[in-house]
């Protein structure tokens, strides 16, 4: 594996796509806050709008190549494997949603003590890990579809992403013998969000390397 050309190509994706990166980020933000704030349970919203906003600013920059064929062709005609393209659009987008996440975490803990909050809303190290893993999550199913279908599917996958947690969690809660409690802690959820993750990591790379373009 070539790092040096993978890291070129996280460059060349920021590079074409930073405006939209950063213009979806900032509106996802604002519009964050804004739910936020306006609400009473000010750490659950945080967990809530975290999950529903941070993920757009993943998926609206680079739906251009969803509906286009040509810009698949285009990228993978460039001289580097297509396993090397998986690996930097997960690589980037890792790094868009941890990055949002950041901010998320700054701005709203500054507006807690500016509008003198109630000290209970303040965030955890495991809320931020819960949040974390849900964004994974999200990352995972959608990119399980990204490569592999169409633009609508990819967007179904998106939104099922949102619901996943709970579905899942309902589903447990019928298994003889295990405790929920488990899956709402850090642990439980980071084993879960990282499984996923590595399958649609390794699919996606699979799956690609072969994909008739």
């Amino acid at each position: 594996m070539n790092t040096q050309l993978i890291l070129k190509l996280i460059a060349r994706d920021f590079y074409i796509y930073r405006k939209r990166i950063i213009g979806v980020s900032s509106v996802a933000l604002l519009m964050g806050m804004f739910m936020i704030f306006i609400n009473t349970n000010l750490s659950r919203m945080f967990v809530s709008g975290v999950s529903s906003f941070i993920i757009i600013a993943v998926i609206v920059p680079f739906l251009s190549e969803l509906k286009n064929k040509n810009i698949w062709i285009q990228t993978a005609s460039l001289p580097v494997t297509r396993k090397s393209i998986v690996i930097a659009r997960f690589l980037i987008s890792l790094c868009i949603v941890t990055l949002n996440l950041l901010i998320w975490v700054i701005v709203y803990s500054a507006f807690l003590k500016i509008l003198n909050s109630d000290p209970k809303y303040a965030l955890s190290a495991s809320m931020i890990t819960f949040v974390w893993m849900h964004l994974l999550i999200g990352l995972a199913l959608f990119y399980f579809a990204y490569f592999r279908f169409s633009f609508i599917v990819a967007m179904g996958f998106y939104l099922f992403s949102m619901l996943f947690p709970l579905l899942f969690q309902t589903l447990l809660k019928s298994t003889t013998g295990f405790v929920i409690e488990d899956f709402n802690q850090p642990l439980g959820l980071s084993i879960i969000a990282l499984s996923l993750f590595l399958f649609s990591f390794f699919y996606s790379i699979t799956y690609f390397r072969k994909k008739d373009l």
